[in-house]
Parts: structure tokens; sequence; C-alpha cells
């Protein structure tokens, strides 16, 4: 539950709708969302390269949202290293999160996408803001509002527009370490150590053993690769 009115519908985790509704906000037709069918070497090698940020669903468990509040104190009590150049939005609009994401990935992506239209415009107005500021600008946003909409229309699911289950996070590398980014949560996460070419094996490797390894029995989780586009058939 957001601490804001707003209520979206939630997008779905379909690589085809979320590169849909990516290049609507302004990222160039040659980078996409890919699926990431597993988390073994052999399946993530089939991810188009270099992927600049992945993407996340999972079920909002009691045993994830209970991982999820000691990762939180813990940084409270040490606080981690996080470059200024990393741009964080806390989430609050209902159902969001799949925007969020995908924001958080664009954003921060920016030494190898060119970002453009609504996505740059939104760069531009708050990045020498706070998560806070940010977060209250999206939430005033009609533009936006309009693309998520006709974005989680697309998808083939029926809308649901209770409250969803599941959630989005994206990570994403810079200067040497990568980072968690989840509106959920007040900041973003150092998950440690990576570079630009390893980062799908790195995030790939911390989901596996910060979420599937709590929840082994769970199968609702999809991985997404932000990479360059392939042509389709």
């Amino acid at each position: 539950p957001m601490s804001g009115s707003k209520l979206w519908l939630a997008l779905e985790s379909n690589p085809e709708v979320i590169t849909k509704f990516s290049h609507a906000i302004g990222c160039p037709p040659n980078w996409q969302f890919h699926d990431v069918f597993g988390t073994d070497p052999e399946l993530l090698a089939f991810v188009p390269t270099p992927v600049v940020a992945v993407l996340f669903l999972f079920p909002l468990t009691p045993e994830i949202e209970k991982f999820a509040d000691e990762t939180v104190a813990k940084i409270e009590k040490e606080p981690q290293v996080i470059p200024d150049s990393l741009w964080f939005c806390k989430q609050k609009i209902g159902n969001a999160c799949g925007t969020m994401a995908v924001l958080h990935a664009l954003l921060n992506c920016q030494e190898s996408i060119e970002i453009e239209g609504w996505a740059k415009r939104l760069y531009e107005k708050t990045k020498a803001q706070s998560p806070d500021e940010r977060a209250d600008e999206l939430n005033e946003d009609t533009e936006l509002e309009g693309l998520h909409q006709s974005a989680a229309e697309e998808g083939q699911t029926q809308p649901q527009m209770d409250d969803v289950d599941s959630h989005f996070l994206c990570i994403v590398q810079k200067d040497g370490n990568m980072y968690e980014l989840d509106g959920r949560k007040p900041f973003p996460i150092n998950l440690g150590k990576s570079t630009a070419s390893n980062l799908l094996h790195d995030a790939v490797g911390s989901i596996k053993e910060r979420f599937f390894d709590r929840e082994p029995g769970q199968v609702n989780f999809s991985i997404m690769a932000l990479g360059p586009a392939v042509a389709s058939d």
C-alpha cells in the first residue's frame, strides 16, 4: 500500500508491454527489454548484450517483506556509499512499480542510452531534487499517467485495480557497484561490486541469493534485462 491516494493499473511483466511503454516515454528504439529465462549461465548467454539494467518482479511474501525491512534497518545503522549521480525516486502511486522500475532503468543508463522525450524532460527537471520531491513530481504528471494507462491496457491479462501483491525493482551498475532501486524502500541499496559487462550475471546472482533462496517453492518471479534491440522475425 502506498501513501498516496492514486492507484494505477498494474503493468504486466511482459517484455513487449514494458518495451512499448519505455519507447513511449523516451527510450530509443534500438534498446528493448528481454526475458531472462533462468539463472544458469547458458540461459543468461541468450540475452543480448550489453545489459544496462535488470528488472525483477517478485511476490510480496511475508518472508521477502521481512528481509526488506531487515536490510533497510541494517543500512540505517551502517550507512552505505551511494553516488550522487544515481537517480532514485520514491514510489507514492499504487501499482506504479513497473513504471518506476523502467524510469530507474532509463534514467540511470544515460552513459549507454540517449534518452529523449518525456524521460529526458523528467530527468532535467528532477536531477537536483530529492527522492521525495521526484515522487511528488510524478504524482502530478498527467502525461505519464496517460502513457502508463495505455501501456497497462495493452497487456494480455485483464487489468486488476485491486492491490497487486507483486512488485518490480530495478538493478543498475554505477561506478563499479550495482544498486537495487526500489521506490518502496527509503533509499537505493548497494549490492556490491560489479562492472558494465558483468551486470546481468552479478544482478541475477544477487536476485538468486536474496530472493530465490529465501522462497524456494515460489514460482512467481520474473527477470527482464534492458539491452540492444534485436530484429523481430
